[in-house]
């Protein structure tokens, strides 16, 4: 199952504060979501410990300010990255 994409739904996108990531693992392991900005900053970064199968997390990104961020998931064995949109309140 090496070709199952890690990250399955991020929503909503665009958000205004919070950011829902669903994701697939095939082995119990540490997950990264590192949130970079248009300049290749990074911004926030959150880990979290992920069992196998379907995750969800929920991430704060409240205090980023309006604009385009590409958020970063790595595990020992990906890496993938969706653009993301934050939106003015």
């Amino acid at each position: 199952m090496a070709d199952t994409p890690l990250v399955q739904k991020v929503s909503p996108n665009p958000f205004e504060d919070e950011l829902n990531i669903q994701f697939t693992t095939q082995v119990e392991e540490a997950v990264q979501f590192t949130i970079i900005d248009i300049k290749g900053s990074i911004v926030q970064s959150h880990r979290l410990e992920a069992g196998v199968g379907q995750q969800q997390t929920r991430l704060d990104l409240s205090v980023l300010a309006p604009g385009v961020y590409h958020c970063q998931v790595n595990t020992a064995q990906k890496v993938e990255t969706v653009k993301i949109v934050k939106n003015r309140r």
